[in-house]
């Protein structure tokens, strides 16, 4: 009841039309009724806890839709500056789909390469950086190495340093056998999320 009391509460704040709807589903289903929910909508808003991790999961595989994900500590601010950890991938383009919205009211953009996690095409990321300056008044590319750690870690650190609202990632681009034995930029968001980050799959 406190949930959806603040979320009205938050709703008439922001002057946003608010529905609310529960249903009913066995525990080993959760994951995949929610998933079915998440394809009718633009996009899913969820906490990154824990014990959200395999809900987090159905959404993020099943739903075809992107998924927002917030800190565990509390969050609410306007999305002004928007960072893109730019890999050239199809699950990027993909989140960059979902991410048009904010893109269209963002003033900044900041364009991530992380170089020695995978190799970059340089002239790609040029690219799509012009294409982003005719939607977003101020576009920066930063280039920077992981230095053996993370390379989420990585991206974070530079979201903050220039104090970026929302990174958009595509999620899970390797394969998940991968992504489980050697880590990778959404596994290392999922355990250890510092910003809003928009996925998609």
């Amino acid at each position: 009841m406190a949930l959806i009391a603040a979320a009205r509460n938050y709703a008439s704040k922001a002057e946003v039309p608010l529905t609310l709807a529960s249903y009913a589903q066995k525990a080993p289903f959760v994951g995949d009724k929610i998933a079915a929910l998440a394809r009718i909508y633009d996009l899913s808003v969820m906490e990154a806890s824990p014990m959200a991790r395999p809900l987090i999961e159905s959404v993020l595989f099943a739903s075809g839709r992107p998924l927002v994900l917030f800190p565990a500590d509390n969050f609410c601010g306007r999305i002004d500056t928007v960072a893109i950890g730019w890999d050239g991938s199809a699950t990027l383009a993909r989140a960059l789909t979902g991410a048009r919205l904010f893109l269209e009211i963002a003033s900044r953009a900041i364009v991530i390469s992380v170089t020695d996690d995978k190799e970059i095409d340089e002239d790609m990321r040029e690219r799509f950086a012009a294409v982003l300056r005719k939607t977003v008044r101020t576009v920066e590319v930063v280039v920077a190495k992981a230095h053996g750690e993370p390379a989420g870690g990585a991206i974070q650190a530079i979201c903050a340093e220039n104090r970026a609202d929302l990174l958009v990632v595509g999620g899970f681009g390797h394969s998940r056998l991968r992504e489980v034995v050697f880590g990778g930029v959404t596994r290392t968001l999922l355990s250890n999320l510092e910003i809003p980050v928009l996925l998609a799959h």
